[in-house]
């Protein structure tokens, strides 16, 4: 139940921050930087037509087409966002631009963007929009990063914003917030799939493996190795944890053999049980 309360928080927080890159930053400096939110912005400024409504419509015209693309369990992690940001932009309308500095309102929009959109991808959930066009068109390309993906529709709707404000430079401001945004987003989804790799050798391996069974819940595999100076049979334990679990793993680890040897590495990506991966 925790963690069911823990997962749609994390998406309407998400939600909120994507919101609040709209209202305070994009839409009163007229920078576009793509989705269903430049569309809005765009139609906001042309027709006086709430963002909310706007991004309200055109969301639910989307997620019936990922309804039979990318499935039930993704539609209804992706509901809450797209039912709250409509409602979220209607509350934070009301708020005062934070700047009036064309440029800081690109930088700081787009990088709230990426926060916002980030969070939702973290859980499985998207902020609707170009969000979902981007996974559906991922199951056709999956070597592209749901990053890219955004980025070539939202180039489209920039350049549409162009035309629609006749502004060359405007347009040049969403490019940079478009490129932060995408930054952000692609940084927060490798952090979530890097995690360490360890190798401990050492002469106590069955203390140090019932001490990371039981201490922090991950898997590890027994090496047979021969000492390259001694000879002598040796074993080496190889252990992959999350970024957060390292200390705790290496505290557990010389409090058994103050002398074992522990190799550490970055991994970008960890496929299996126990590891989920974000796109």
């Amino acid at each position: 139940m925790m963690c069911f309360l823990k997962k749609y928080f994390i998406i309407l927080l998400g939600s909120f921050i994507f919101s609040l890159s709209i209202n305070l930053f994009t839409l009163p400096s007229k920078i576009v930087s793509g989705g269903i939110s430049g569309v809005a912005i765009i139609l906001y400024h042309i027709c006086g037509i709430s963002t909310g409504i706007t991004v309200g419509i055109l969301n639910i015209i989307i997620i019936l087409f990922a309804l039979k693309s990318l499935g039930k369990t993704f539609v209804m992690d992706s509901l809450a966002a797209i039912i709250m940001i409509p409602l979220f932009l209607r509350i934070t309308e009301q708020f005062p631009p934070f700047t009036e500095n064309t440029f800081l309102a690109a930088v700081f929009g787009g990088a709230l963007l990426g926060v916002g959109i980030g969070l939702a991808f973290s859980q499985g959930g998207t902020t609707g929009g170009t969000d979902i066009v981007s996974r559906i068109s991922q199951k056709k390309y999956p070597h592209l990063s749901i990053g890219i993906l955004m980025t070539i529709v939202d180039f489209v709707i920039i350049f549409s914003s162009m035309l629609a404000f006749g502004n060359i430079d405007l347009a040049l401001y969403g490019i940079l917030s478009l490129i932060i945004s995408t930054a952000v987003i692609d940084m927060m989804l490798k952090k979530l799939n890097s995690a360490k790799l360890l190798f401990i050798i050492t002469d106590s391996d069955e203390k140090i493996k019932m001490g990371i069974l039981s201490e922090i819940n991950r898997g590890v595999t027994t090496i047979e190795a021969t000492g390259g100076y001694s000879e002598n049979p040796k074993k080496i334990l190889m252990c992959v944890t999350k970024a957060k679990q390292t200390e705790k793993l290496k505290t557990i680890i010389k409090q058994i053999d103050p002398g074992a040897f522990i190799i550490v590495n970055e991994s970008k990506e960890i496929l299996g049980n126990g590891f989920q991966y974000y796109r």
